[in-house]
């Protein structure tokens, strides 16, 4: 009876470890290979300059405007929303570790075609930022830690190259897609967007 019950509780737990070892913020796990290895960009990487204006406000104390694929944009975490912070990102399973996120961030609204993969690449050697990407039907509001979120995906490596894949299947689907600097911190920064 006891090596039942150790069997059921050990299988959730490898099940767990292999899902941290196989998502993007899995780096500082020995053993742990990052998706963004194994992704080849498209698209060069963007050179930003850290002086790159604040940008605008976010329209609607969220979501600062929309993208596309194809679009390369640059923007600013400063002069963006403190909505999201690290007991957000944990409690949706973005990144497997704490992380300070109190500072502001900026939020683009991604509707990926169907049948589509949209690689989201951030760029930006001026500040410690980090990437994240929710699925979210949008409705003029951004989630809270009382909504469920379906996914989320993020990268939070120091390489100052970020990178999320998201797949839609035969319905398009939504994102906001989140640049948010570690221990607050704020800077410029690039998105890039490459749809297959």
């Amino acid at each position: 009876m006891i090596r039942t019950s150790l069997l059921r509780t050990a299988l959730p737990i490898h099940a767990i470890a292999l899902v941290l070892m196989a998502g993007p913020g899995c780096s500082r796990i020995p053993g742990c290979s990052s998706q963004k290895a194994t992704v080849k960009r498209v698209s060069e990487k963007m050179s930003v300059p850290c002086e790159t204006r604040r940008g605008r406000r976010p329209r609607d104390g969220c979501v600062t405007r929309q993208i596309r694929c194809g679009d390369r944009i640059k923007g600013n975490t400063a002069g963006g929303k403190a909505h999201f912070d690290g007991d957000f990102y944990r409690s949706k399973f973005c990144v497997p570790f704490d992380g300070d996120y109190s500072g502001p961030e900026r939020v683009y609204l991604l509707e990926v075609p169907e049948n589509t993969t949209a690689h989201v690449w951030m760029d930006s050697d001026c500040a410690d930022l980090d990437l994240f990407a929710l699925r979210w039907n949008y409705d003029g509001k951004c989630p809270t830690t009382r909504h469920n979120i379906s996914q989320c995906e993020g990268d939070d490596s120091k390489s100052g190259e970020s990178h999320v894949a998201l797949v839609s299947t035969n319905r398009a689907g939504q994102y906001l897609v989140v640049v948010d600097g570690k221990d607050a911190a704020t800077g410029a920064f690039g998105l890039t967007v490459d749809c297959q």
